[in-house]
């Protein structure tokens, strides 16, 4: 096993910001599917999920920060907000500085605290942390959102369904689908790595993933980069592919450059196309980004994690029942990898 990094980490609740009543505690499920639909990956992609770590290891709960603000309930902050993602309800209007101006407004320090406490809030119906996700990773969404880097989110182990699994069209409160990458990491030499290849040579596979996200606001809500943070980059689920083996070559440095991606309907028709160089201009890119965030916040990559790369498409709504297939084309044996999600 390998050795977690001890600076410190803090799970606290900075701030709360639900002003109106409570939705309901009862934790519902995140989304219904069948139990072969909510299995945990087959083959490589399995193992990476089995080296799950106990919550203690990577959200280390400390006391509550306690802040005098207007509209604030300090102590159920994240819990509030995990049972709005429980219930896939929307967000009130008057969070996270939105629209109103006594409404609380974050800063991104405050907005990470929330994130992790309202990841701990999930843990017990979602399971352990298997991995991470960046953010806004193209300059575009960066300057919509007025930051100059990406966002970091976590993955939690029932967050990611296999090939083939048919979900809910109403899976979240603003269900949302984008052609993603995730990378596996193969060894702890990823903590140190300085460049691409070296940070390529700490990886094990690549593997094709649609990623599901929710955004959890209301659809004239402005949220603005702190409240992506909060509600955990929008993080809500995902279907993974199988999982390809990489090697540090210059080859894969070329393929993961460019890999050409379609999302094509059950009629065959492509409705959206992307390109890895979307991610901070090279996947690899992205995956030093992730790891340099998570060393400043006292947290080491280990083997086994699973990284989610950014949007190679730009976020979509579900608008209906459906079948999608994301196809990578360069990856996989025939040199076209896909994944595949319904809708119903």
């Amino acid at each position: 096993m390998v050795k977690t990094c001890f600076w410190s980490v803090a799970l606290v609740a900075t701030v709360a910001l639900f002003g109106g009543s409570r939705v309901g505690s009862s934790r519902a499920s995140a989304f219904e599917v069948s139990p072969s639909e909510g299995e945990a990956l087959d083959g490589e992609a399995r193992e990476s999920l089995e080296q799950v770590r106990s919550p203690s290891s990577r959200l280390i709960q400390s006391n509550l920060a306690k802040f005098e603000l207007a509209q604030v309930n300090i102590d159920s902050a994240g819990a509030e907000l995990a049972d709005y993602f429980l219930q896939r309800q929307p967000i009130p209007d008057l969070l996270f500085g939105q629209s109103e101006a006594d409404a609380v407004s974050l800063s991104l320090s405050e907005a990470s605290d929330l994130r992790d406490q309202f990841v701990y809030e999930l843990m017990p119906e979602l399971g352990p942390i298997v991995g991470y996700k960046a953010g806004l990773t193209s300059a575009a969404a960066q300057a919509r959102f007025g930051v100059e880097h990406p966002l970091r989110g976590v993955l939690l182990q029932d967050m990611l369904l296999e090939s083939g699994a048919t979900v809910p069209v109403s899976f979240g409160a603003r269900p949302l689908f984008e052609a993603d990458l995730i990378v596996r990491v193969g060894n702890s030499a990823i903590n140190e790595a300085e460049t691409p290849e070296e940070a390529l040579a700490a990886l094990d596979a690549v593997i094709p993933f649609i990623e599901l996200p929710d955004v959890m606001f209301g659809p004239d809500a402005m949220p603005d980069a702190a409240s992506l943070i909060a509600i955990n980059v929008g993080a809500r689920m995902g279907v993974v592919g199988s999982a390809i083996p990489i090697e540090a070559t210059e080859a894969w440095m070329t393929i993961l450059g460019n890999l050409q991606v379609d999302i094509v309907d059950d009629t065959g028709a492509i409705i959206a196309e992307g390109n890895s160089s979307a991610l901070l201009g090279h996947p690899l890119e992205a995956v030093l980004w992730l790891r340099d965030d998570l060393k400043q916040a006292g947290l080491c990559l280990r083997p086994g994690d699973l990284l989610s790369l950014g949007s190679i498409t730009a976020p979509a709504p579900v608008l209906g029942p459906q079948t999608l297939r994301v196809r990578y084309e360069g990856l996989g044996e025939n040199g076209l990898a896909e994944v595949v999600v319904t809708f119903e």
